[in-house]
């Protein structure tokens, strides 16, 4: 056997005990009120379950990042550098030599139907169908579309709301971060899922959730009608949880999260509940990249397989273009400890993810995505045996369209430049396309 392989195995998160689950759903609803689930820290008042100062135990931290280890549960960092791989003999490197004939044509392929909201890909059904019930989604075997027609683009707004403290006690009451979210998970759509990374999909799909929302603004990206204009339908707990044992009946392999930092008490709630009703899928949590690290902390124990997005290894784009400009710094901590919690990436006996870290880096126009810095974090820091997809697949969306720098799709050889640069760094498990 392949010794990235082994036999299939429960989840993780059928060994919490009842205790653990109730700790990590109130940290949970701490880190969002006042938030600071992602990079931004923004600080907005979530979650009604404080009414007054006293019971505030992250509020310094909102405002002093040296605080990041005060939080219980997660104050010890110590092993965080303790990066935990798996022995295993190296692939060959990949042959940058004999990709002409898969790069030619690289401006005319077609979307290959890559999930993120993020500028990298849409949903890849053809049709969508606005929900009625949950039966007739199952029947059809179809991706379930909601729309909430409330949310336009005339009440998006960019910027961040600094939460005063007379807002505290109510969540229909309190400012909202760059998310837009409060107290409840917004769900666009859900279903099999076939354009993700071949261990994902296997035989039967991956099991989507695409949430509404987003920590990051990407002025490139496809998806903007969910995460910038956050159509969809708020969900209850108890709905997410029915949502993840439909996609366990229609067959898929995983549960896939997709832009989930900003629910993440949402989806811990929904899991336990599911746990409890017979989910016994594999949860893969599929980031932009932008998590806080108590958020990635919290979920150790929780996330099989973390999927998160490398975006950016220089300040100054992601700044530009998704208006944070500490992402790579963000970035590439989550990352580090993402490994540490899982390894790379496993695969069962039926070529399906079990556990462990795929990283996507989408490959940007001139080299804006800063290839080489991320492709050697990741083979000095993390694993030379981290899965790594590099995507071909961008092109211009949103306000991209017409950008000095972004408006144009990839040269090939550009992306031939990608793929040489992972090689030279020595990671030995790349996906090219």
């Amino acid at each position: 056997m392949n010794k990235f392989s082994k036999k299939s195995q429960s989840p993780v998160y059928l060994s919490l005990s009842n205790e653990e689950w109730e700790e990590k759903l109130q940290v949970s609803r701490k880190l969002a009120s006042p938030c600071i689930l992602c990079g931004r820290r923004c600080c907005a008042m979530r979650f009604k379950m404080y009414t007054n100062t006293e019971n505030i135990d992250n509020i310094e931290m909102c405002t002093n990042t040296e605080n990041i280890d005060n939080i219980e549960m997660y104050a010890n960092a110590e092993n965080i550098d303790n990066i935990q791989t798996i022995d295993i003999e190296p692939n060959k490197n990949i042959d940058t030599k004999n990709i002409d004939k898969n790069t030619k044509n690289i401006d005319k392929t077609k979307n290959n139907g890559t999930t993120r909201n993020n500028g990298t890909t849409k949903q890849n059904n053809a049709t969508t169908y606005t929900q009625n019930n949950t039966s007739s989604s199952a029947q059809n075997n179809t991706m379930t579309n909601m729309q909430n027609t409330e949310n336009t683009a005339e009440n998006i707004t960019e910027n961040i709301t600094q939460p005063p403290i007379s807002s505290m006690g109510s969540s229909k009451e309190s400012p909202i971060g760059i998310c837009k979210t409060r107290d409840k998970a917004i769900v666009a759509s859900w279903g099999p899922h076939f354009g993700e990374e071949p261990p994902l999909v296997g035989k039967r799909g991956s099991g989507t959730i695409f949430f509404s929302g987003c920590n990051l603004k990407c002025i490139f990206c496809q998806n903007y009608d969910i995460a910038h204009f956050h159509l969809g339908q708020e969900v209850s707990d108890e709905k997410l949880c029915e949502i993840m044992l439909e996609l366990q009946e229609l067959g898929c392999h995983n549960v896939n999260l997709v832009s989930p930092t900003h629910v993440v008490p949402n989806i811990l709630a929904a899991v336990r509940l599911a746990a409890k009703q017979g989910l016994r899928i594999p949860l893969v949590y599929n980031t932009g990249g932008y998590d806080s690290l108590e958020t990635i902390r919290l979920l150790e124990g929780v996330v099989d397989i973390y999927m998160p997005d490398m975006k950016y290894g220089d300040p100054e784009p992601a700044k530009d273009f998704s208006k944070a400009d500490n992402y790579p710094e963000i970035n590439f901590a989550a990352v580090k400890e993402m490994h540490r919690q899982v390894g790379d990436l496993v695969i069962g006996e039926d070529n399906v993810a079990i556990s462990g870290l795929l990283v996507r880096h989408l490959v940007l126009p001139g080299g804006l995505a800063g290839t080489k810095k991320i492709m050697e974090f990741i083979a000095n820091n993390i694993s030379k045996n981290t899965y790594v997809n590099i995507m071909a697949q961008y092109r211009p969306y949103y306000k991209a369209i017409g950008h000095p720098q972004l408006g144009r799709r990839i040269r090939a050889s550009e992306y031939r430049e990608a793929l040489k640069i992972a090689a030279d760094a020595g990671l030995t498990r790349i996906q090219a396309f």
